[in-house]
Order: structure tokens, then sequence, then C-alpha cells
């Protein structure tokens, strides 16, 4: 499981240049800790970054450190890792409620899900947030049955790590998980000494997130508690931040969820539905004690928290859904350990309905969006037959047995992924520019030199500056753009040809580079 896991994560994992622009910014920001010497205090492209906690930060930066060098294995190699501990935990917590069956089903269906698989690829914040996450549980889940203190405070270490991932959210969940349970289920966690417990595990807890709190409060000020619990978490739990006015609907992450669980959607929707069903209707005998409605209570409980809490959030991303993949996983690898039985026509129309959908999609992005189509289908179209096909066997393979049908799922998740890394190896790098225009500007940069992004497009941000090591501006005036072009400073340009023609009439410039719609132009029309 683990190799399979090391396998998908680890694998040419630094062949591509940066996917998403968040995970330049982070990468950025790390650069320049270990530039500068500084690790207190993030600063992204040389200015204030009042964003994230710095857990992110220092895993790209101890990463850079061991490694020597500032490219993209660095920054994901240990990200890629955290991944895969992700996988070891939520096989120990199917082995501690299930057993040990159960728990290798469980870690292969959560490895082999196509955006974990996607996730762990990228250093973002939401797979090591994951990971603490189920930690936090798994300890909490130890200490209630084995009782041992030391359970307890290891679960609040790991709830402070996930917070110094994330901020709030990292605690938000794991409290919300464990209150329900305890409520819904009856379950007892301290024996004695209760309120003592409790407070020296708040004590312990602040003691471990409050220093690097404290000193961003005692060096910005307001502004910190302003930018950081107002600004990046209480705004973006109200409403969305993004170009678009319209706030996603309640329901945006269930589409997400289906395509993020692919291959095994059919089986995850038909697991958490049947499991939810026998909870309700067991719900006095689940008081009363029977083990296997509480362990299925508990994984509901943590999935549905998860679900719900960032449904309610006004800003949504796919991948901020990610910590709900643990438990569904356990859910979803039942469905493969029960018995043989007669009542395999539901799983069987949810997950191979999936199918043509899939399959479709590929038809339909060459037909309606051919320009789209024609840069990125061939990254994503061999996945996206293969797992349509795949599907369409494993599902008719639920009538021979069950557990073929799992090797084929997961076979077909393999051999989807595999194709993925090799098809984006050989194509996905021609479609980026930042890398290739960085390559060009620092061989002839100094320090003194500037890098702009005139009108840059939505989405475009910090990957120039990684790659060049340098300070990246934005301009979108037109008469600031001329003046410093105007100036006695060298300056490299990123802009599209549209933007660069006007330009072009009022000030002698001289392109370097152009790729994808962009232009790298400078203002010293020499060539030396």
């Amino acid at each position: 499981m683990l190799g399979i896991a090391v396998f998908l994560f680890v694998w040419q994992v630094g062949s591509l240049n940066f996917v998403d622009e968040d995970e330049a910014t982070y990468a950025k920001t790390a650069q320049e800790m270990v530039t500068s010497g500084d690790w207190i205090y993030p600063r992204c492209n040389y200015t204030d970054f009042i964003d994230k906690p710095p857990l992110i930060y220092w895993g790209t930066a101890v990463s850079f450190r061991l490694f020597g060098k500032m490219d993209e294995f660095a920054i994901r190699f240990w990200h890629a890792l955290v991944a895969v501990l992700g996988v070891l935990a939520t096989y120990l917590i199917a082995r501690e409620l299930f057993g040990l069956k159960r728990a290798l089903f469980s870690g292969l269906i959560l490895l082999s899900s196509l955006q974990y698989f996607y996730q762990a690829r990228m250093t973002l914040c939401d797979i090591p947030l994951t990971f603490f996450i189920s930690l936090t549980l798994y300890l909490l889940l130890l200490f209630a049955r084995r009782g041992k203190a030391r359970f307890y405070y290891m679960s609040v270490i790991a709830a402070a790590l996930a917070v110094l991932v994330k901020g709030p959210i990292g605690i938000l969940i794991p409290a919300l998980v464990a209150a329900l349970y305890v409520f819904i289920s009856g379950e007892k966690l301290f024996a004695e000494k209760r309120g003592f417990h409790l407070l020296a595990g708040l004590m312990l807890f602040f003691g471990i997130v409050s220093p690097w709190f404290i000193a961003q409060f005692a060096h910005y000020g307001r502004l910190f508690l302003t930018e950081f619990f107002i600004h990046t978490n209480i705004e973006r739990a109200m409403h969305s931040i993004t170009v678009s006015s319209k706030p996603d609907p309640f329901y945006f992450y269930i589409p997400v969820l289906i395509a993020g669980f692919l291959p095994w959607s059919g089986i995850m929707l038909y697991s958490a539905g049947t499991a939810a069903r026998r909870c309700r209707l067991g719900f006095k005998e689940l008081r009363a004690g029977r083990p296997e409605l509480k362990n299925e209570l508990f994984l509901l409980i943590w999935a549905g928290t998860v679900f719900v809490l960032f449904s309610v959030f006004g800003m949504k991303a796919p991948r901020y859904i990610l910590p709900v993949f643990p438990p569904l996983a356990i859910l979803t690898a039942g469905f493969f350990e029960e018995k043989e039985g007669p009542r395999l026509i539901l799983p069987f129309l949810f997950s191979v309905i999936l199918a043509p959908f899939i399959i479709g999609a590929v038809i339909a992005a060459g037909k309606f969006f051919p320009s789209d189509a024609a840069l990125y289908l061939p990254i994503l179209a061999p996945s996206f037959i293969i797992l349509g096909a795949g599907i369409i066997v494993s599902s008719f393979l639920l009538f021979v047995r069950k557990e073929i049908s799992f090797t084929n799922f997961l076979m077909t998740a393999f051999a989807a992924y595999t194709a993925f890394i090799v098809f984006a190896g050989i194509h996905y790098n021609r479609l980026t520019i930042s890398k290739p225009f960085a390559d060009i500007i620092k061989k002839t940069l100094r320090p003194e030199e500037l890098i702009i992004n005139y009108k840059p497009l939505y989405g475009e941000g910090f990957s120039p500056a990684f790659y060049a090591n340098h300070r990246m501006g934005f301009v979108t005036d037109e008469q600031e753009i001329l003046a410093l072009l105007n100036s006695e400073t060298k300056v490299y340009c990123i802009t599209s040809g549209k933007d660069l023609s006007p330009i072009k009439e009022k000030v002698r410039t001289r392109t370097l580079d152009e790729r994808m719609g962009r232009v790298l132009f400078t203002n010293r029309p020499e060539s030396h």
C-alpha cells in the first residue's frame, strides 16, 4: 500500500512547472525565508505576507536546505511524503475501527482517489491539513478506547500543527467532530480529572500555536488581526472572494466530491448512504453500545462535519473538501469487505453510470472547446478514457466477486494516473510561460533591474518571480508602464501581444520570447 502511494505521489513529482499559482506563492515565500534567513515573518515578493501560518513555508524551506536547491522536486517532495502519511493515518484509523482487511482497502481507496492523488503532487495546504486532522482524530480515538492520557495530549499537538498549517479550521473540524460524536453516542472520554485534562490540553495547544501568533501581533499590531483573522478567515468563511460577485451554491461540493472520488465515487455514494441508514435505524442500539454502529457513526460525523462546514462557508474551492476523503475511504472500503450479497444492483448502477459522463467529457471538450482541447486533451484524454473504461469493467465485475472488482478499480486508477504523469511530463511544460521566460531573464538580470507583468491575466502570480528569484511588479495602468519603460532602469515585461502593440508605438522595445499568447520584452532594444 505505502509502496503504491510513494510511486504515485513521488515519481516524476518535480517534472512539471507550477500547476497552481498558490503553489508558486508558497514556494516564493519559502524561497525568501531561506535567502533572508527570516523564518518568523513570511514575505512574498519581498512584501509582508499575512495570509497563512508558517508550517507550509517551513516545510518547503527545510526541503530547500535539505536538497541544496530550489526546484520543483524540493518543493513537492516533502509534501508528497505527508500525503503518504495521510494514507497511513487512514489505514491506522480503519484498523482500529474495523480490522486489518478494511484498513488495507481504506488506504488503497484513498491513495487512488482522483483528487487525493492530484493534490498529493502539488504543495498546497490541504494535504497537510487533512493529515493532521486525521492524526488528531486517530489519537482521540485511541484515547477514547485505551483511556490513556498520552493519546489525548498527542492529539492536542496534532491539532496545534493543523492550525499552524491553515489557521483556526485546523482545530475547528476535529473539535466539532469529537463534540458531536460524544453528544450523539454518549461516549465518555474522561473517566476522572476532566477539568484538569481539558485545562492542560488548552495550555499545551496554546503553548504550541501562540508563539508565532504573538510574534506576528507584536510585529504588525492590529494589521495582523485584520488581515489574518478577519480577511483571510472570517471574511472568506462568510462570502466568496473571487472575481465573480455571484457566490457558489450550497451544493458546490456534491459534483466536486463525485468527480474527486473517482473511480470509487459510485461505491462511495452507496456505502455512505447505507451506513447513514443503518445508524438511523439502529440509533437506540447505537447508544446501548453496538460497536459497529458507533464506528460508522464516527466516520459519518467526520465526513458530514467537513462537508457541511465547507458547504456553508462562502469561499469555496475544490481542494478545500479534501479532509472528507479519509472517512469516506473507510466507509467505501466496508462495501468490499462485506460478504457477497444479492443487493448489488444499486452500487452497480451508481458506479457504471459515471463512465459515460467521463468519456463524454472528452468528446464534448474536443467539440465545444477545440482550442483548449488541442492544448490539454493530449494530457487528460488518455487518463479519462482509462478511467471510463475501467469503471465500466469494474462495475460488471461486482457481479463476479467484490474482491476482483476492487482489484480492477485499483488497477484502473493506477493505470490512469500513471498515464497522466507520463503525458503531463511530455506536454504540460510547453503550455507554461513562467519558467521559460524566467530562464531568459536570468541570463542578463541584475539586482537593480525590474520584472513587470503588465495587465496580468487572472490567475497569473509569482511563478516568474520564484524562477528568477527576483521581485516582480504588477502594473495595469498604461501611463505607469510607459514611465517605467522610459526610465533609465532596464525592465523585463510580460504582457499579451495585444497590449504590447500600443506600447511599441511609444517606446522602443525588443521582444525576447513569445508563447501561449504572452510576450516577454525589454525596453533595451540593443541585444547586449
